[in-house]
């Protein structure tokens, strides 16, 4: 097994919460068992997840007939204290190539994620210390 495909086991950039969410974002038509299977978890965890995500207020779902329809509500923001304000829009907007992420403005967004990277270094800047200098040199564009 290569390296690439060892880390992709082991650690995840994305939550399942959040994995699911981005699901139903690009189809909201979806049922549990695409949803589970695009996000690589059993449907059981996917129906969990979705009752949370409902809980949370960041969708709501609709049956029509036997199938359901789920609405995102994406003008929410992240509750986690480190993303706190940051509204959710952005992030999925990032990783969904859609025509509102085109209308979207890339400067505002990137500034968001700066925010976000910036105080998840705050919280750890050992971890950080490389890749800020890099950034503030130059070597790398934000």
């Amino acid at each position: 097994m290569s390296t690439v495909n060892k880390q992709a086991t082991t650690c995840s950039f994305l939550t399942r919460h959040a994995r699911v969410l981005l699901a139903i974002v690009r189809d909201p038509t979806l049922r549990i068992r695409d949803i589970a299977w695009a996000c690589h978890i059993t449907e059981r965890t996917a129906q969990k997840i979705i009752a949370d995500l409902e809980e949370a207020g960041y969708l709501s779902r609709r049956r029509t007939g036997r199938r359901v329809h789920y609405t995102p509500h994406l003008d929410g923001a992240f509750r986690h204290p480190a993303e706190v304000g940051l509204p959710i829009r952005a992030l999925l907007d990032l990783l969904t190539p859609r025509e509102a992420a085109k209308d979207a403005a890339p400067a505002q967004l990137r500034a968001a994620l700066l925010t976000v990277a910036l105080r998840w270094c705050a919280s750890s800047p050992k971890r950080c210390a490389g890749e800020l200098g890099r950034r503030q040199a130059g070597r790398i564009k934000p």
